[in-house]
């Protein structure tokens, strides 16, 4: 098997993932509302300190801290494996918070096995639910 081959059967195996990492990047969802609702996202900017993350930025806390009123309204996790969501190669799993019925935000997660914890690789304000 030739070493891009080989390259390429890693990839796809690694980003089918499982039911418990998709459970886990929806726990991870669920747990960036309530740490924006309850006033603690800033202090993610730069962690490594979240247990299922190996490190946030600065611009996603931000963003999350200034989403607080809208999140606060109780909104929910849509968590779409690497199977079905649109993007880089390198994603495994697309997370959505809803709000109303309307998609407010969506965040693009690549699972490490190596780790057992997400890289954050973006986010970004989708047009329409």
């Amino acid at each position: 098997m030739t070493r891009v081959a080989a390259f390429v059967l890693v990839i796809l195996v690694a980003g089918c993932g499982s039911p418990a990492i998709d459970q886990s990047a929806k726990a991870l969802g669920e747990a960036l509302i309530d740490a924006s609702v309850s006033g603690e996202a800033l202090s993610l900017a730069n962690s490594t300190s979240f247990p299922a993350v190996v490190r946030f930025g600065p611009s996603l806390p931000q963003k999350l801290a200034s989403m607080r009123p809208l999140l606060s309204s109780g909104c929910s996790v849509e968590m779409i494996p690497k199977a079905a969501a649109i993007g880089s190669f390198w994603d495994t799993h697309h997370l959505y918070f809803v709000c109303s019925n309307r998609r407010v935000l969506g965040i693009r997660l690549r699972y490490s096995s190596r780790l057992e914890k997400f890289h954050v690789r973006g986010y970004w304000t989708p047009r329409s639910l």
